[in-house]
């Protein structure tokens, strides 16, 4: 499994220096930093595979037409659909307007929003018969500590629709902060993204397997914080080997 890093501010460069696969964000404030975009736009430039999530778990679900233009002047390969979070209807009628209404020519990630089994089996054969090339299994599917519901249902898509999709995990949840450490993982998942060694080294923590959840700062897009380079090198480091365990 490879590891999308989400860096904040000033640290943009970073990300593509310790891994190949990206999560772009077309929210205003990374859009408006030259910085950022460059930073997405280097990652194409080393061929590296670039995906536009949507601003969902920002609390900012931006336009289609908005994401696609910005996933196109960076090179993004693939897009996430519309989704809300924890709601499988909604998600569902969504994605299908998406993909009825914009023709984008990206692959794209549909959100696996349910509330239990039934709706996650639903949509996961609704996105069957969709062009629907990723699955996304967020991380508000986590209920509490040690929560293996994420692993399950990899193992439930991998188990039911073979080669059918790609797996990416979204996030880390605030309840499960140590997932990547914990859990095992079936090997071909693809991907997850998450801010976590960042956060940790912005509190001058060192990443463990005992580390509690650090909450991403509202400005971490958009103002540059200090943080000890050899820490952050070592906490990256660290969160990348958790996630590659699972290869």
């Amino acid at each position: 499994m490879k590891a999308a890093l989400i860096p904040p501010k000033g640290y943009e460069s970073t990300a593509h220096q310790y891994s190949s696969i990206h999560l772009g964000l077309p929210i205003p404030d990374c859009v408006n930093n030259p910085d950022y975009v460059q930073y997405l736009q280097d990652a194409h430039g080393k061929s590296h595979y670039i995906i536009m999530d949507n601003g969902c778990a920002e609390g900012q679900l931006v336009d289609p037409e908005a994401m696609l233009r910005f996933a196109k002047f960076v090179g993004a390969d693939e897009v996430v659909a519309p989704d809300v979070m924890g709601n499988m209807a909604e998600t569902l009628r969504l994605t299908q307007e998406f993909e009825q209404n914009h023709k984008h020519g990206f692959n794209v990630m549909g959100v696996l929003q349910g509330q239990n089994r039934e709706e996650i089996e639903h949509l996961l054969a609704c996105y069957y018969d969709m062009d629907i090339n990723t699955i996304g299994i967020p991380k508000v599917l986590i209920r509490k500590s040690g929560d293996r519901i994420r692993s399950g249902v990899a193992r439930m898509i991998q188990d039911t629709y073979k080669h059918r999709f790609a797996i990416h995990l979204l996030g880390l949840s605030s309840k499960f902060p140590t997932e990547m450490h914990d859990v095992d993982f079936p090997s071909r998942i693809r991907s997850m993204d998450s801010a976590q060694p960042y956060k940790v080294s912005e509190d001058d923590v060192t990443l463990q397997y005992s580390t509690i959840h650090h909450k991403r700062r509202e400005d971490y897009f958009r103002e540059f914080k200090w943080m000890n380079s050899t820490l952050l090198r070592i906490n990256i480091m660290t969160f990348i080997g958790w996630a590659e365990k699972h290869d």
